[in-house]
């Protein structure tokens, strides 16, 4: 838009993003970094990886699914800023996040 107005761009049903392959692509570079900056296993960054998903789906779309919650306007685009700090927030419980910080 040539006005700058912010755009909201949600690709619910898939069509023009494959979603699955992004997802894909996300976990490998994901657990790559936790292979990489904390020295984990293969196995436990995975697990970390799959533990920090199933978290955030659960927060994230409980939120969506309760009734007395708003979803429109200023509400909606909180929920969605909020929800972004959330994955990070599960991925990293735990890991000491200051010795990497230099």
């Amino acid at each position: 838009m040539s006005n700058g107005q912010p755009v909201l761009f949600l690709d619910l049903h898939g069509v023009l993003v494959n979603t699955s392959k992004v997802f894909e692509a996300y976990k490998d570079l994901t657990v790559e970094h936790l292979r990489k900056d904390f020295s984990l296993s293969e196995l436990e960054a995975q697990t970390r990886y799959d533990k920090a998903m199933n978290s955030w789906e659960k927060e994230a779309f409980g939120y969506l699914r309760n009734p007395t919650k708003k979803k429109v306007g200023k509400e909606f685009l909180n929920f969605l800023e909020y929800c972004d700090g959330l994955f990070p927030k599960f991925l990293y419980k735990g890991l000491d996040l200051k010795s990497k910080d230099g």
